[in-house]
């Protein structure tokens, strides 16, 4: 099974709406509480698949919340100006749920780069460096098979 935060919370935004950035915010909280609840109701030989741009924090709250559940973590980052021209041209094409900041300048976009910390990430991690998008599938893929064996 597959969760995507931002799917969910385009649905969301669909049939709910949001009126500013507090209830933008809300709706990305109520994402993160979802997903969390689908890890509540795996079996114990249920495989899920979150894709998110976690905080730190709210993999604190999974990792108490569901002690006894194998994790592994895929941190992606890349080269800061790739991501950020990726970024611009999603936001020419964004759905609206993720469009309530406007466009966010460089730097700040920069700034909202967190530094991968291992021991902070649940299971095992792996950074991958998406700078080069077209071999990253293949890692992903690789990573995912090997963790399911």
């Amino acid at each position: 099974m597959f969760f995507c935060k931002d799917d969910i919370k385009e649905i969301l935004v669909d049939q709910i709406g949001y009126h500013d950035r507090k209830d933008n915010l809300k709706l990305s909280e109520t994402t993160f509480l979802i997903m969390s609840h689908a890890i509540s109701n795996l079996n114990n030989h249920g495989v899920l698949l979150l894709e998110s741009n976690f905080k730190y924090h709210e993999l604190d709250i999974l990792r108490k919340r569901h002690q006894d559940v194998l994790f592994i973590s895929l941190f992606l980052t890349g080269n800061v100006d790739v991501l950020y021209d990726r970024y611009l041209k999603r936001q020419k094409n964004g759905h609206i749920a993720h469009l309530s900041t406007g466009e966010i300048p460089y730097d700040v976009f920069k700034d909202s780069m967190f530094a991968y910390e291992s021991e902070k990430c649940l299971g095992k991690s792996y950074l991958i460096d998406t700078t080069d998008d077209k071999i990253v599938y293949e890692k992903i893929k690789g990573i995912v098979i090997k963790f399911m064996q």
